[in-house]
């Protein structure tokens, strides 16, 4: 510090460990994927697309495109911060042991760390289940869209 002598490992664990540092990095995490997520539905582009997937919703509530879009991001985000603190536990935890935070080494923080700290293993299981709750979500939407897709051109062929 100011007399010139390397940090103690017992000082770095105590400011990676920062409870102050772990609410800074959920809350960054949150904000940045959230705002790019809104920006690229919110993009002109995106338009068509919105209005396929949200358009009869849209009547339906009566609200126009656009905070119908924002409302629904909004909501099924919510339970994303939660998984994100989660995982920045684990991964300060792993920083203040030497771990990368590269993408694999986000991976094998997620494996690894709690299997030495059983404090993380809670942290683990919500992070594996928020995600995996989604990665479930979006294949089945996909479904959906697809089985949509088929039946559409089904009745356009009948029709003919």
């Amino acid at each position: 510090m100011t007399d010139g002598t390397p940090n103690s490992r017992h000082e770095l664990n105590a400011r990676w460990l920062d409870p102050a540092r772990l609410t800074k990095a959920t809350v960054i995490l949150s904000l940045v994927i959230l705002a790019a997520l809104l920006i690229a539905l919110l993009h002109p582009d995106s338009a068509p697309n919105n209005q396929k997937v949200f358009g009869e919703l849209a009547t339906k509530v009566g609200l126009s495109l656009r905070p119908l879009v924002i409302l629904i991001v909004c909501i099924v985000w919510l339970p994303l911060p939660i998984a994100f603190w989660h995982l920045s536990q684990i991964l300060l935890r792993s920083a203040s042991e030497g771990g990368s935070l590269s993408k694999l080494g986000i991976v094998r923080s997620i494996f690894v760390i709690p299997g030495r700290h059983p404090d993380l293993k809670v942290s683990r299981l919500v992070v594996l289940l928020v995600l995996g709750g989604y990665i479930v979500a979006i294949l089945t939407c996909a479904y959906i869209a697809d089985e949509r897709d088929s039946q559409r051109k089904r009745s356009e062929i009948q029709t003919r």
